[in-house]
């Protein structure tokens, strides 16, 4: 039976750790429980589906832009290596998309690697769009 719920607890935050492990820039299931009780108080909002175990993660803001609106930024959408091409990370993605309208938003804004081309076509099946380029700069310096 497949279930997708909204993540809320430290418990279902380190079930779902199998899932992000090598996506995410973090090398512990602590460090992963605590980057998400930060990132819970500023807004984000983590989804987990779940088959017999968890197998695919999305996390996402809702923000307010003079360009998009109310939109939902998608952080992350990340499916477990051995279940992917299953359909798991569509029905996620399709349950965030739900989601999103009923929160109010208009759009839906993410990110993604220049090198992930999978999942570029991923997104591109669901009907985003490549529109802008991401810069970034890093403020730390060693």
């Amino acid at each position: 039976m497949v279930s997708i719920e909204q993540l809320t607890s430290e418990q279902e935050w380190r079930a779902f750790y199998p899932v992000v492990d090598g996506f995410w820039p973090v090398d512990t299931v602590n460090q992963h429980v605590e980057c998400l009780r930060t990132m819970t108080a500023q807004g984000y909002r983590a989804f987990g589906l779940t088959t017999e175990q968890p197998v695919a993660f999305a996390g996402v803001y809702v923000l307010t832009s003079p360009w998009y609106g109310t939109f939902t930024w998608l952080v992350d959408l990340v499916t477990h290596q051995e279940h992917r091409g299953e359909g798991c990370g569509t029905r996620l993605y399709e349950a965030v998309e739900t989601w999103s309208r009923e929160q109010g938003c208009e759009t839906i804004v993410l990110a993604s690697g220049v090198e992930r081309t999978r999942a570029h076509q991923f997104y591109e099946h669901h009907g985003f769009e490549a529109t802008e380029y991401w810069f970034e700069k890093s403020l730390v310096t060693d």
